[in-house]
């Protein structure tokens, strides 16, 4: 993200399944894993060595409880903290 034309250090991330569907249907619990783990690594390539995330969710309309997408989102950081770094 820019601001006022300088660089900021705020990453902003959407988890979808993107295959021809509306974007309220292409939210998905399984896509939370990838998008966190992609996240980090771009957060790790543009020199940040700390992050601060919340609790991303599968939308409003699914029925997937706050635990499932917290265990989908962790598994997504130990997925990325697996692979070898890419920065300093």
């Amino acid at each position: 993200m820019h601001y006022g034309g300088q660089p900021a250090p705020v990453f902003l991330l959407a988890a979808r399944e993107m295959n021809g569907q509306r974007d309220e249907e292409a939210r998905s619990l399984a896509s939370i894993t990838e998008a966190t783990a992609e996240a980090l690594a771009a957060v790790e390539r543009a020199g940040f060595a700390e992050v601060s995330m919340g609790l991303m969710a599968a939308g409003p309309e699914r029925r997937d409880a706050a635990p499932y997408c917290l265990v989908a989102q962790l598994s997504g950081v130990r997925a990325f903290a697996a692979t070898p770094p890419t920065g300093p």
